[in-house]
C-alpha cells in the first residue's frame, strides 16, 4: 500500500508533522492524500504533476493531512507549508551528497523552493476550503 510506504518515509527521515499525522488510520491517509495541488485541480493534473514530483510525495502526504485538520488561521497557514518546505529539503538532504550528485540535488533543492512558494502564494483558498 502506497500510503504505508509514503508515511513510513515521514518517520525514518523524521519529518515535522501536524498533531496526529501518526495515530491517523492509513484508510483515512488515503482518503485525505491527492498527491501535489489543490483539490480543485482536475485529478489528471494532479497526477500528472504527483509523477513528476514524485520525489517528494511523503511530504505532499503530510501537507494534505495538515490542510485536512486546517485551523483557517494564516498561522497553521504559514506553519503548514514551512513544514511542507522543511520535509522536502529533508528528502534532498537525506537522498544525496553534495560531492556524488550536486547537480542533481541544487534542481531538488530549487524543486522544493518552487514548490513551497507555489503553495505560499496560490494555496490560501484551499485552506479555507
Amino acid at each position: 500500500m502506497k500510503i504505508i510506504t509514503l508515511r513510513d518515509i515521514c518517520l525514518d527521515y523524521e519529518f515535522e508533522v501536524q498533531e496526529g499525522f501518526y495515530l491517523c488510520p492509513l484508510d483515512r491517509l488515503e482518503e485525505i492524500y491527492n498527491g501535489c495541488g489543490p483539490d480543485w485541480l482536475p485529478e489528471f493534473f494532479r497526477d500528472k504533476l504527483s509523477a513528476y514530483l514524485e520525489f517528494f510525495e511523503p511530504a505532499f502526504l503530510e501537507h494534505d493531512f495538515s490542510f485536512e485538520c486546517s485551523d483557517r488561521t494564516r498561522k497553521g497557514f504559514d506553519l503548514s507549508n514551512k513544514r511542507l518546505y522543511e520535509n522536502c529539503k529533508k528528502l534532498v538532504a537525506a537522498r544525496y551528497s553534495w560531492w556524488q550528485n550536486p547537480i542533481i540535488k541544487t534542481r531538488r533543492y530549487l524543486q522544493a523552493r518552487a514548490i513551497y512558494k507555489a503553495c505560499a502564494n496560490f494555496g490560501w483558498s484551499a485552506w479555507l476550503d
